[in-house]
């Protein structure tokens, strides 16, 4: 699941059974938002560190997402 599985240009993030490549902190990470329009949630694995990964769910007033 954290393999990507498509993307549209090697220089873009790719897509990977639903988790979204990116970078966090200097870091190759997986993950995926949502949420309601009460809360929002969000989810990364840090794939240089096989067995970190962080999962925030807060409340949001409009569904608006983190400052990164």
């Amino acid at each position: 699941m954290r393999e990507p599985l498509f993307m549209h240009d090697p220089r873009l993030p790719a897509t990977a059974h639903g988790f979204y490549q990116s970078e966090f902190a200097g870091r190759r990470v997986v993950g995926h938002d949502g949420g309601m329009p009460a809360f929002v949630s969000r989810l990364l694995l840090i794939l240089e560190l096989e067995l970190v990964g962080l999962f925030v769910s807060y409340n949001a007033p409009g569904g608006g997402l983190p400052a990164e």
